[in-house]
This record gives structure tokens, sequence and C-alpha cells, in this order.
């Protein structure tokens, strides 16, 4: 079961009939490298486990940095560019995923939807086509996780959003800047509002912006989220401050499957932390 999808550089588009026969036919990744969909545990902070594994794209690239998200993209400010990006991530975890669900393999994956391809009616209508084929069985198993929501996003659209993608999901998840946008989330129907921090970062320049963040989340009954937690010291701060999610390299790195459900207590991580230090 190989987690990477070598993509030709040039695509024969699908007829009306062969999309109606395969709903995935046509709906590669927008460029000429192989894009690898890779797998990374959220630390449940109230539950203590690792239960739910962030998805996202990457692509390898000969002597530079790999390209990771939306930016494996051949134009990432495209909007059909990024509708194909989402549905080569759905497929390729559904396809991973369903093999591990036939060997008695259970996790929850949070699969990552952008903004663009749901706020335009006919790339959504792809978007749900693909949807659609989702065994329910599976869909028992997924999150969604939105990206590129913009700033001051109506609370109709954002409910409009979280909507659709809980008729296939358990809960919706938010990626957002800042706390601007947390009050339309929590009216929308978000589960989980998470804020992505930079290469780097360091209590000292971000601890107060998590502070408010998370409390501000609280506040609005919603879940507060962080990824990018890579040091001991962020590990510490954001679990100080009130999250209920958070992931980074301190957490688990990425790699090509899932695991299993495992526990991470308290006492595990400031063991990690002890040895990290």
């Amino acid at each position: 079961m190989g987690a990477a999808l070598t993509v030709p550089p040039s695509q024969v588009p699908a007829t009306g009939a062969d999309k109606a026969n395969n709903p995935w036919q046509g709906f590669n990744a927008p460029a000429d490298e192989p894009v690898e969909v890779v797998y990374r545990p959220i630390w449940d902070v109230r539950k203590e486990v690792l239960s739910i594994y962030q998805v996202r794209a990457k692509r390898q690239r000969r002597g530079r940095q790999p390209l990771w998200g939306y930016d494996c993209a051949a134009d990432p400010h495209d909007p059909q560019q990024i509708l194909a990006l989402d549905l080569t991530v759905l497929r390729q975890t559904m396809e991973v995923y369903g093999e591990l669900y036939r060997n008695q393999f259970r996790c929850f994956l949070s699969v990552p939807v952008h903004f663009e391809t749901l706020a335009g009616p006919t790339r959504r209508r792809e978007y749900l086509a693909a949807l659609q084929t989702i065994p329910k069985e599976l869909a028992a198993f997924l999150t969604f996780q939105v990206y590129g929501l913009p700033h001051g996003v109506p609370v109709g659209r954002a409910t409009e959003i979280v909507t659709l993608l809980r008729q296939f999901s358990r809960v919706v998840i938010a990626t957002v800047e800042d706390s601007h946008d947390l009050p339309a989330m929590a009216a929308a129907g978000v589960y989980i509002a998470s804020i992505q921090l930079p290469p780097g970062a360091a209590p000292k320049r971000w601890g107060p912006e998590l502070s408010h963040f998370a409390h501000e989340a609280l506040r609005l009954r919603l879940r507060p989220g962080v990824e990018g937690v890579d040091t001991s010291h962020m590990a510490s701060y954001a679990d100080g401050a009130g999250f209920h999610y958070i992931a980074g390299d301190i957490i688990g790195t990425w790699s090509e499957v899932p695991e299993n459900a495992l526990r991470l207590t308290h006492a595990d991580l400031r063991a990690r932390i002890m040895a990290d230090n």
C-alpha cells in the first residue's frame, strides 16, 4: 500500500459518462511530481490519547525543501488546482484508510479541504460528488479541517460549509489566522478552532497570542487547537494555556500511514520534554 501518487504531466478530460461511472476520474494532483499523502497525530489533551490523525499533502523536491499542503498545487492560488488537490488527498486517504479498516484498524482522520473548494457552486458540486462515494462506515471516522477561510467570513457562508461537511463526518475543524473570526466559527457549528504556528515559534513571541486565542475559543464554547508545536517549551505553554488539541513534532511526526490510537498522558509528555532537554 503506497502513499505516493504519481501524476502524469497531462490529463485527458473525462467525459460525463466516465465521471458518472467513476467519480474520482480526472481528479489527479495538479503537478507532474509525485504527491504523497502523509499523516500526523493530534494529541487530545483532555482524553490523553493520540486518536486523530491529521492528513496533509507533501511533494518532495530534489535538492530543496519539500512542498506542503496547498503549496503542492501547480498554482496554489487557482481555485481549480486547489479543488484538484483536495480531491486527490480525499481519494488517497480513503484508499489507504479503506485498506486499514478492512484489517481491523481504527483511528480518526482529519482531512483538509480548502474554502475555495467549497465556495463556488460548481467546485462544491464536484467535491460533494466525491464525498457521496465514501462508505458510511468510513465516514464515521472522518473529520474535515477547513483551510483558507477569509477574514470576516460571513456566518451564513461558514454555516453553509459546516452543514455540508457534517453530513459526511463526525465534526468540522476550522484553521483560522487569529481570534477575529472565532465568533463566526462558533455560530456556524465548528467543533475545533485551530491556529497554525510558523516554524521555530517560541513562547516569548507567540505565548500571549496563544493564550488569548485559547481563552476566546473556550469562552465561545469552541475547542481550541494548535498546530506546529515543535519544541518542548511550546508544548508546555500550549498545554498550560488550555488548548484541547495539540499537534507538532514534539507530539508526533509525519508518516506514510496513520497508526492505531495510542495513549499519551501528561506524564508521557513531560518525559518527552525532559528527554528533549
